[in-house]
């Protein structure tokens, strides 16, 4: 288990006080299947049944008879039939099997006592049975097996129970009037919001409630309108969210910062945020990213210089933005500066830069608007390079354009701007992929094919000259995935092993690991993707590991940044907030769809293309911000 931020208590269990903006592991912690954190003190539950905490112990919460703040995990008293705990800012709430409740430290009911009980259990008085325990601002709330709701503690702000504002505390546990039948509790800092059973949703206290009144007012629980079916709710601060159960996120309240809407800082009424529709696919470029989404809108995101945002304007963008008047995408493929879609009938469109002919066309040397490609028959896989792109055909052939200064376009004749040119000698092809000056199919028995530039060894045969006709790569059998990128290419393996060829670098003594052979320690690899100098995997479990050079953090492993000249092997991606579905690499920089709806993004972030905001490179991954949940079946 890991933890970050703050760690003035010695919340981060690592056995420090000092602050950390990277994971760190906590020190000594048997294995855990649940982790709760609140205000200052963190726990987790133990596989054993026993819970272990750690961080601020000021009010006697830890239980081990002092008020000494613990930087490492400690097993608390506990009851043995232990079903859920909360913790507040003073006390560990501890629900047990029978539905009474029992606290360790200085209660929210115990503040008119001189010092706290630092060394039992104490088991509360409430008016029934208690099935679940949820930590407030300032005290707790228990929903009881009647499906009523009893709280205690702070109500200064009417939090707790806005019919009794004038009451700064609740002295015992008390009914609130106006929660029947809660299924789930959430608290901000001066208000409380509960997911009845028949999915709408009711706040109370003080500030922006969702229910079209001013910050100041105090308001007994009241219905949200417009919100109904939720399926979870979250709240925090000044702002509240409800999740619908067709997919839509709806907030209100106040966040300085926006609620995610691209409008509002401040909503009396609830606002949708990233109502986009599910991601399907996740394409990544030298300075931008796109996504895919399920009704076949395309959104992107990052460096704009070439129009490779698609946007018909050259501004940067930090957040994802949706391309409008795009035919819907079936498939979706990004190049260094441009970017293609197939429609629904199987014709390309591309945008961006077009210096080397990569749109497909005649036009001026970029297009910020996507222009139609002209093939003999429909396309049903792209592979989009630095400067030439590539299509593989009904008929199983590939088709290139754009850049033939080595070949890679299929054409005899060396030239930029070379039209759609059906490459020679690849048959049954079931994937294309576009490096540098050359690029690679894979063949359905297993085979991969490259043509192009040779000189690093990246089209995976002896002769360095470089040929417009395709080359068997020599000792590669069984491959169900192949990956081309700057100077070298690999293939994944049947076996979940990983060959590569070629260079790690910009020239061809910068061998790094896997050069002609095997990838070290990689042994049950899904899925393979490669930016400019690295490559990375995604395992059987939901693992990633990346292996390379990390100028830019693109290693995602939060280890130093390194120079050229300094390739490592393969090491885990940390800090992902779940497992990850797919992966996207360019550049200096790798993007991964999780398994909980996160895109996260790591590396070089000059023009924004990490997508979560800022410009600065991120050595460990971060969120993208305004992307709809990922919908990616078969992943």
């Amino acid at each position: 288990m890991h933890c970050w931020g703050d760690n003035s208590s010695g919340r981060l269990g690592d056995g420090t006080v000092s602050n950390s903006s990277r994971p760190v592991a906590v020190s000594g912690l048997p294995p855990a299947t649940q982790l709760i954190l609140g205000p200052a003190t963190t726990c987790a539950l133990l596989q054993s049944g026993k819970l272990a905490c750690w961080g601020d112990n000021f009010n006697g919460q830890l239980g081990d008879g002092t008020r000494a703040n613990r930087s490492s995990p400690f097993e608390v008293p506990v009851r043995a039939d232990l079903r859920g705990v909360a913790l507040s800012r003073s006390s560990i709430y501890q629900l047990a099997g029978d539905g009474t409740v029992s606290m360790l430290g200085r209660s929210e009911l115990d503040f008119a006592s001189p010092e706290p009980p630092v060394d039992a259990l104490r088991t509360l008085t409430l008016p029934g049975a208690a099935t679940r325990v949820v930590s407030g601002p300032g005290g707790a709330c228990a929903v009881l097996s009647d499906e009523s709701t009893a709280c205690w503690g702070d109500n200064s702000s009417g939090s707790f129970d806005a019919t009794q504002p004038f009451v700064p505390r609740l002295a015992s546990p008390t009914l609130i009037a106006g929660i029947p039948r809660a299924e789930e509790l959430a608290f901000g800092l001066t208000h409380g919001c509960a997911r009845l059973a028949d999915g709408s949703v009711s706040c109370w206290g003080t500030g922006h409630l969702g229910i079209g009144l001013g910050y100041s007012v105090v308001a007994p629980a009241t219905a949200v309108p417009g919100v109904t079916n939720a399926t979870s709710i979250a709240a925090g601060g000044a702002r509240s969210c409800a999740l619908q159960q067709d997919g839509r996120l709806l907030c209100w309240g106040y966040a300085r910062a926006g609620l995610g809407d691209g409008t509002a800082a401040v909503a009396s009424v609830p606002h949708t945020v990233g109502n986009l529709g599910a991601v399907l696919e996740l394409q990544a470029g030298k300075g931008h990213a796109c996504a895919r989404l399920a009704d076949g809108v395309v959104t992107c995101w990052g460096n704009n210089h070439d129009g490779q945002l698609g946007d018909d304007t050259h501004i940067a963008r930090k957040e994802p933005k949706i391309i409008a008047g795009l035919a819907p995408a079936s498939k979706l493929a990004v190049g260094e500066s441009h970017a293609c879609i197939i429609d629904a009938v199987g014709e390309v469109r591309c945008w961006g830069a077009n210096y080397a002919g990569q749109l497909g066309s005649s036009k001026p040397d970029f297009t910020a608007a996507a222009i139609p490609v002209s093939l003999p028959e429909k396309a049903t896989e792209l592979g989009l390079g630095d400067a030439l792109s590539c299509a593989l055909l009904e008929s199983r052939s590939v088709m290139c354009w754009g850049a033939n200064l080595y070949g890679e376009a299929g054409g005899a004749t060396i030239q930029n701007g070379l039209p759609p040119t059906r490459v020679e000698g690849v048959r049954a092809a079931t994937q294309v992929s576009v490096g540098f000056g050359h690029a690679c199919a894979l063949i359905d028995d297993g085979t991969v094919q490259c043509w192009g530039d040779n000189l690093c060894g990246q089209r995976g045969d002896a002769d360095s000259t470089p040929s417009h006709v395709s080359h068997t790569v020599d000792g590669i059998r069984g491959a169900i995935s192949v990956v081309a990128r700057f100077n070298r290419s690999c293939a994944l393996l049947g076996d979940g092993t990983i060959s590569c060829w070629g260079a790690y670098g910009d020239n061809c003594a910068e061998t790094g690991p896997g050069r002609l052979g095997q990838v070290s320690g990689i042994a049950d690899a899904v899925e393979i993707a490669g930016g400019r100098s690295h490559d990375c995997a995604r395992l059987r479990n939901g693992t990633l590991s990346c292996w390379g050079y990390n100028t830019d953090g693109q290693l995602g492993n939060g280890a130093e940044l390194n120079s050229i000249g300094a390739a490592s092997g393969p090491t885990p991606v940390l800090g992902l907030a779940a497992e990850a579905r797919h992966l996207a690499s360019s550049d200096n920089f790798t993007c991964a769809a999780l398994v909980n709806g996160d895109v996260s993004c790591w590396g070089n972030n000059f023009f924004g293309q990490l997508g979560w905001g800022g410009r600065w490179v991120q050595d460990l991954p971060v969120e993208v911000q305004g992307l709809p949940p990922l919908a990616m079946p078969g992943k």
